[in-house]
């Protein structure tokens, strides 16, 4: 069975050797996706597994945008009677509309009744890059991205996929996040050190008798056992802003990760917490918030602070800016896509 998982662009190569951990066979990286294959088992296995992806399809036809050929159907498919669609496009030479006719055609080969909504006991998932067309079933439904652990939102939150990365490219279990935001790395820290299970939420492949029914043993004691494994790792983290706390609080309790946070300045760590070897933040882009100049300075100042306080330890960070490089020596460096923003995450030595 071969099968379709989208990502950020730029964790390309840390979702394919994921997706190899838990049995799957790497076909195919492209931008953004990985292509690969494996027993019917992954479907279980990587929705549940899986911190780096966003969703698990089945491919049901790979080829140029347009082509004719009829549809791979697995047995389960085969009676159907309605499904609706999911489209994922990028630079296609085709117009949407076009597109949409040229898909609608092809979910009548599987079902009688077809329509554009993202909800539905099958959903179709169609992705298109360039000339480039892959259909298939979505057997996640809502992006892994949503954990559902968030009680609470930060107006600047982190893809938690992201967050999940930069604890894997840290690769240490003591943690200290000086903008800790809504917590979302400080949670993924402990849920990536715990081998905590994405149990927090429901897939759409259970919506879907045959492949219930399939997997409801091993669906009943992942969801039993959760997977978590014991931890001894240290999570801290500060925030300026007292809501965001209270916030990052609320979330670690809903996803029943253990980890502290304390209301401070990132300017003055060291007031809150003792020298670390691993410091891992997404810190305030100027963006919403402030000014450009306002940021620099604060990054100026929060250089100073780590190299006064924390030198010989790492940080991983993500920023659209490249000013650090002025004051730390890069370990790693790649371009990754933040939503609509390009940004540079980082590995420096302090």
């Amino acid at each position: 069975m071969e099968f379709l998982s989208d990502t950020v662009k730029g964790l390309e190569d840390i979702a394919a050797k994921e997706i190899e951990g838990i049995g799957g066979k790497i076909k195919e990286i492209g931008a953004g996706y990985i292509i690969y294959e494996g027993s019917r088992e992954l479907i279980f296995r990587a929705n549940y597994l899986a911190k780096n992806i966003e969703r698990v399809v089945i491919i049901l036809q790979k080829g140029l945008l347009g082509n004719e050929e009829e549809l791979e159907l697995p047995d389960f498919l085969k009676n159907a009677e309605e499904c609706s669609l999911s489209m994922h496009i990028e630079n296609s030479p085709m117009s949407r509309e076009k597109i949409r006719e040229y898909l609608m055609n092809k979910m009548k080969q599987l079902c009688k009744a077809a329509k554009e909504v993202k909800k539905g006991k099958y959903l179709i998932f169609s992705y298109i890059k360039d000339n480039m067309s892959i259909v298939g079933l979505d057997t996640t439904g809502a992006p892994l991205r949503e954990r559902g652990y968030f009680r609470f939102r930060h107006p600047a939150s982190l893809n938690p996929l992201i967050a999940n990365a930069m604890v894997k490219i840290g690769g240490e279990r003591e943690i200290i996040d000086p903008f800790c935001g809504s917590g979302t790395i400080l949670i993924e820290a402990y849920n990536h050190w715990s081998k905590t299970l994405n149990v927090f939420r429901t897939f759409q492949f259970s919506n879907i008798s045959e492949l219930k029914e399939e997997f409801n043993e091993q669906v009943e004691y992942m969801r039993e056992n959760k997977g978590q494994k014991e931890n001894k790792g240290k999570y801290y983290g500060i925030d300026i802003n007292k809501r965001y706390i209270v916030g990052a609080q609320d979330n670690a309790r809903a996803a029943k990760a253990r980890i502290s946070c304390t209301l401070g300045n990132a300017e003055k760590l060291h007031r809150y917490v003792d020298s670390g070897k691993l410091i891992i933040t997404n810190p305030p882009y100027g963006l919403r918030e402030k000014k450009k100049k306002e940021i620099f300075k604060l990054y100026e100042n929060f250089a100073l602070e780590l190299e006064e306080h924390f030198s010989g330890g790492n940080i991983v960070i993500i920023t659209p800016y490249e000013k650090f490089e002025h004051y730390f020596t890069v370990l790693e460096k790649r371009k990754i896509q933040f939503g609509k923003l390009a940004v540079w995450l980082y590995k420096f030595k302090i």
